[in-house]
Order: structure tokens, then sequence, then C-alpha cells
């Protein structure tokens, strides 16, 4: 049997779309982290949490979180540059 498309191809087709909405998902997600009223568990934001929890817990296990004392300090030297 010949296929009319090499599998590489059918892979990208499948993968392209994929990672595209795991990146909209977190960016959706880096926003949320600016609201820390919004419950992720509650819908619409369980929309957005759920699918990208499983990709974070092992980061949070190597990379402590800073919180929010970073964005001060990247936003203080970025002012400061300016």
């Amino acid at each position: 049997m010949v296929f009319p498309v090499s599998p590489l191809t059918v892979a990208s087709w499948l993968l392209g779309p994929l990672l595209g909405l795991y990146t909209l998902l977190f960016i959706a997600r880096i926003v949320l982290t600016w609201y820390p009223e919004a419950n992720g568990q509650k819908l619409p934001f369980s929309l957005v949490v759920l699918p990208t929890e499983f990709l974070l817990v092992p980061v949070r296990k190597v990379i402590p979180p800073i919180g929010a004392s970073i964005s001060r300090r990247l936003f203080g030297w970025a002012s400061s540059r300016c």
C-alpha cells in the first residue's frame, strides 16, 4: 500500500495545531496569574488551567516559585533603561 503523503507530513498536520493551541493556553495561563481572584477550579478559567496543569507540575518541582518580586525587578530594570 502506498501512502500519498509521508508520515512526517501527517504528523506535522496533527502536531502543528496542537502546539499552537497549547501556546495559546499557556499565554492565557500567564495572563491568569496576574489576576489572583481568578479561581482555576471554576469555569471558564478551568478550561485554561486543567489542560496545562500536568505540564506545569514537574516544572514547579524543579524551579521554586519566585513570586511577584521578579516582575518588580524586571519592570524596574526596564524602566531604568528608558
